[in-house]
């Protein structure tokens, strides 16, 4: 099957449950659908538990997804067609195999209060653009054993409806299909999107026991909100999210209002470490990524590569030290996971920069003090 299209259709559950709309998931027969594209899709009468699944484009290549919406309760001026609860019912757009590029835009389901109908993606390029949603849920593939994402676009959504206690995550690792494994994703991009965040829940969620690797996340222009001065964290969940060595950008674009607090530490395949937005400045709060409950960590006990200290953090820091000799810095696993490089700086300058994951030792002599700063 490919070239299929859906468009300007108006699906209703007509008093049923358990309902599919769309269904074009090729995952069962390992078949390729591609370039579907289903465009302009009103759902009507859709309280909870009328839709299953309002779309189900799993299995699928070169398939977009745009203008799903529900109408209000009693329709746009007054002309009907809304009912109380509208909005209940997952979306899933997957690549078969992981192969091949995937767009999910303008797609508008804030579901009722308390329910946790979400948008499911995974496969080898997915973009979510222009949508209004309730969360974002990163699923693997099963049948397959699929586990590795490509890249994935997020981009100018606005999710700050609220947050149901039931929502544990604005972007959650799913799991739709049942696994034994976490899923990687090469590189994930938060673009322009704005985030309320509610209820304690969290921006990132892990409820699964298996990790799920994002190896270069980048956030920029965002806006992040606590909307009701709960206790809402960046990361929540089991075993959370992990940046194996790679990056994790924070731009200065992006900005917070309210209170978000760290929450579960992500490992990053050497260590736990924490989140913070720029600036830190002087005020890293205790503890602060280096696992000590300071500020600034000890000076190393004693010189040599076994002493290095990490930085822990997803902030550059610099390092203001006193009687150094024989600096060394260890890069981030050479860039791309593979072996780190050691170099010698030569001189010992005053100040040190060290970026995210990358590590410090003194062949000769430790600082006699140091102080970091956040930047």
């Amino acid at each position: 099957m490919y070239q299929m299209r859906f468009s300007h259709l108006g699906l209703d559950g007509n008093g049923f449950t358990g309902v599919t709309g769309i269904d074009i998931n090729a995952l069962a027969i390992d078949e390729i659908v591609s370039y579907s594209q289903i465009y302009d899709i009103q759902v009507f009468n859709s309280p909870t538990g009328t839709f299953t699944n309002v779309i189900d484009a799993s299995g699928n290549e070169g398939c977009g997804i745009d203008l799903i919406y529900w109408p209000p309760t009693g329709g746009a001026g007054g002309s009907g067609g809304g009912v109380n609860g509208d909005g209940y019912g997952e979306i899933v757009l997957g690549g078969l195999k992981y192969a091949g590029w995937l767009e999910a835009t303008r797609i508008t389901n804030n579901p009722a209060a308390g329910t946790t109908a979400g948008l499911h993606i995974f496969g080898g390029q997915v973009m979510v653009k222009d949508c209004v949603l309730n969360t974002i849920k990163i699923d693997n593939q099963n049948p397959g054993g699929y586990f590795t994402h490509g890249a994935i676009w997020i981009e100018g959504n606005y999710m700050a409806n609220s947050q149901p206690s039931a929502v544990l995550g604005k972007i959650q690792q799913g799991n739709l299909y049942s696994f034994t494994t976490g899923n990687t994703i090469l590189s994930m991009d938060l673009v322009g999107n704005y985030f309320g965040l509610a209820n304690s829940r969290s921006l990132f969620y892990n409820a699964s026991p298996y990790q799920i690797t994002i190896n270069r996340l980048g956030m920029h222009g965002n806006t992040f909100l606590n909307l009701d001065a709960s206790a809402v964290t960046w990361c929540g969940g089991t075993a959370s999210l992990s940046t194996w060595g790679s990056l994790l950008d924070w731009s200065q674009s992006n900005y917070i209002s309210g209170t978000i607090g760290s929450g579960v530490l992500l490992g990053g395949g050497f260590g736990n470490y924490f989140w913070y937005a720029p600036p830190a400045g002087w005020g890293w709060p205790n503890g602060g990524g280096w696992g000590t409950g300071a500020n600034t960590p000890a000076v190393p006990v004693g010189t040599g590569s076994a002493n290095a200290v990490r930085n822990r953090s997803n902030r550059p820091i610099l390092i203001c030290q006193v009687g150094a000799v024989g600096t060394h810095i260890i890069d981030s696993e050479g860039n791309n996971l593979s072996s780190a490089i050691d170099a010698a700086l030569g001189v010992d300058p005053v100040v040190v920069q060290l970026n995210p994951f990358e590590r410090i030792y003194y062949a000769t002599t430790v600082p006699s003090s140091w102080k970091f700063y956040g930047i």
